[in-house]
């Protein structure tokens, strides 16, 4: 259903020595929670996206635009995990992919192929929050490999 991601083995933010890359998720946006459909027990402030002791599923989405079969590295950092687990999905108007869950805290960095099949997102960033999690997430970054 969705492309699966693997872990990128070292951060970086370009591919090539001195090329930049553009963060396609907007700088800025886990301050403004406007531009959000936050799930119920979840709150974006002070940059931060957090969920506390959500029953069920917590889909928080935000708008990106990402393209089909393209792969994508998407970079979070976790916080104050006590339970449950965090993913971030990436949907285009066709397919999906989405990072592995991740539960402990720290920085994050996956590679993330658009080969999915999943579509009840289009064009939308979820950040999904499981059962029972507690949590925050911030510094999320995204850019095309």
């Amino acid at each position: 259903m969705f492309g699966l991601a693997q872990r990128s083995p070292f951060s970086r933010r370009s591919n090539f020595v001195g090329e930049l890359r553009e963060n396609l998720f907007p700088s800025g946006s886990l301050l403004d929670p406007s531009s959000w459909v936050v799930a119920a027990n979840c709150m974006i402030a002070g940059g931060l996206l957090s969920c506390v002791s959500a029953l069920g599923i917590r889909n928080n989405t935000h708008p990106i635009s990402v393209e089909a079969g393209k792969t994508y590295e998407v970079k979070f950092e976790t916080s104050g995990f006590m339970s449950g687990t965090v993913r971030v999905l990436l949907y285009s108007s066709s397919n999906s992919g989405v990072t592995p869950v991740v539960s402990d805290n720290g920085e994050n960095s996956f590679d993330v192929t658009l080969d999915g099949s999943g579509t009840a997102f289009l064009g939308r960033l979820v950040v999904q929050f499981s059962n029972g999690a507690t949590g925050s997430i911030s510094n999320l970054q995204v850019f095309e490999k």
